[in-house]
């Protein structure tokens, strides 16, 4: 049995899940609306970690704000993935709140430059968005502190 075939085999078993690597625009919007409720679920205990470097208790809240900028902008646009990221990426920023809004709003745009001939590839496209706000924040803030939204997103040491 070939590799491809004893995946669907244990698939259809219900014993593996379908793992993604690639993304339609239903997946996109998915991925956006599940990134959007997780922040939702979180605002309280993401307000209470009080970041720096400004201490306001308002992190989560500019974070689900960025996100549903990014959501609502895709949710206007052609049903493509490209155009869909695209949309989220220029979304983000716009609605972006804050330090931690404006380090979120560089994650979408990283998932978007992974887009190639073949459409969003997964394993290329999150490094290429943990590493977008880490190449942009330091300009704006040069001297982060844990627990900052920069830090969940800073790429792991080589």
């Amino acid at each position: 049995m070939g590799a491809s075939r004893a995946t669907a085999t244990l698939l259809a078993a219900g014993k593996v899940r379908h793992i993604v690597t690639r993304c339609d625009g239903e997946a996109v919007q998915r991925a956006l609306e599940a990134a959007a409720e997780r922040l939702e679920g979180a605002v309280d205990e993401v307000n209470a970690l009080n970041v720096y470097p400004v201490p306001d208790g308002d992190t989560g809240t500019n974070m689900l704000h960025t996100m549903r900028s990014a959501l609502d902008h895709a949710r206007r646009a052609e049903q493509q993935p490209a155009v869909m990221l695209a949309a989220a990426a220029h979304g983000a920023p716009m609605g972006a709140r804050g330090n931690s809004g404006v380090i979120l709003s560089q994650v979408v745009p990283g998932v978007k430059e992974s887009d190639g001939p073949g459409g969003i590839d997964l394993p290329d496209a999150l490094p290429l968005a943990r590493s977008r706000p880490h190449a942009a924040v330091p300009r704006a803030a040069p001297d982060p502190c844990p627990p900052s939204p920069y830090f969940a997103v800073t790429p792991p040491a080589p």
